[in-house]
């Protein structure tokens, strides 16, 4: 019964083993490195966003477009408009001036809580003999 128990725990270890390399990842990336390469080269090709292809149509093909009410015209969005060099580096020095200044506040923050929560735990050990009431205002 002793030799079968341990059989037993090794078999039970070995799938418990093998259930774990199956769903994860990296196994699949070890044991079939150019499937999970072509994989991830579809998957990158499928996310990137296709080209707008622009048209020119002339004023026959607008004015049936016009009548067969297949005609959409929408304003170009401003967000959409390239910047220049000199707008990009503006706003990216913008960007590292905002999260210096921001992390400077938040370290001035913290010292201060630190500072008071100390200056709250002095006191209370000060006056852990008397009890605290608080005074009718």
């Amino acid at each position: 019964m002793r030799m079968l128990r341990s059989n037993l725990d090794s078999d039970f270890q070995q799938v418990g083993q093998r259930m774990r390399d199956r769903t994860d990842w990296r196994y699949y990336v070890k044991r079939y490195p150019w499937l999970a390469a072509g994989i991830a080269a579809a998957v990158g090709f499928a996310a990137v966003p296709r080209r707008i292809q622009k048209v020119a149509p002339d004023l026959e093909t607008l004015t049936r477009l016009a009548k067969e009410e297949k005609l959409v015209v929408a304003p170009k969005s401003k967000a959409s408009e390239p910047k220049g060099l000199g707008a990009q580096l503006f706003a990216l020095a913008a960007t590292g001036v905002a999260r210096a200044a921001m992390g400077y506040m938040t370290g001035k923050a913290g010292e201060l809580s630190g500072k008071m929560a100390q200056e709250n735990q002095q006191s209370t050990s000060e006056e852990s003999d008397t009890p605290n009431y608080s005074r009718p205002k």
